[in-house]
């Protein structure tokens, strides 16, 4: 998540998740800091720094029933290292300081509406998802 106080730690976790094989990016982050609402707020060099090179999506999405990689070549990250699926999906991944014990393979989303669209924010991983597991769709 993209929240605006971590942009100056920004290069130091790319790194580490690079070390250790990670592909690792940053979703909008949606709410207010400091008296401002976010995504709106983010400056042209957060949203640099971040990688933040699209729009995020306003709305929200009804995945139910439709393919869904979290948990299988994603996971959220929260303060602390703990790592589930998405933030619908509480079942605990690991912790980014221990072990992470990813999906074998995509799952059909349980939820009726979310705002995590990881087939949008991520099209290459989503796809390889379904690729490398045709037997989902």
């Amino acid at each position: 998540m993209a929240y605006p106080p971590l942009a100056q730690k920004v290069k130091k976790y790319k790194e580490f998740f690079k070390n250790r094989g990670i592909d690792f990016g940053f979703g909008a982050f949606l709410g207010v800091y400091n008296k401002e609402l976010y995504p709106a707020a983010y400056t042209a060099e957060e949203i640099k720094i971040f990688g933040l090179d699209r729009e995020p999506p306003r709305g929200g999405f009804y995945p139910k029933g439709k393919v869904c990689n979290a948990g299988y070549n994603i996971g959220l990250v929260y303060p602390g290292g703990a790592i589930h699926p998405c933030f619908n999906i509480k079942e605990p991944m690991g912790n980014i300081y221990q072990a992470i014990a990813f999906r074998k393979k995509p799952i059909i989303c349980p939820v009726n509406y979310c705002r995590c669209p990881v087939n949008t924010y991520d099209q290459h991983l989503f796809e390889e998802s379904l690729r490398n597991n045709a037997s989902c769709t």
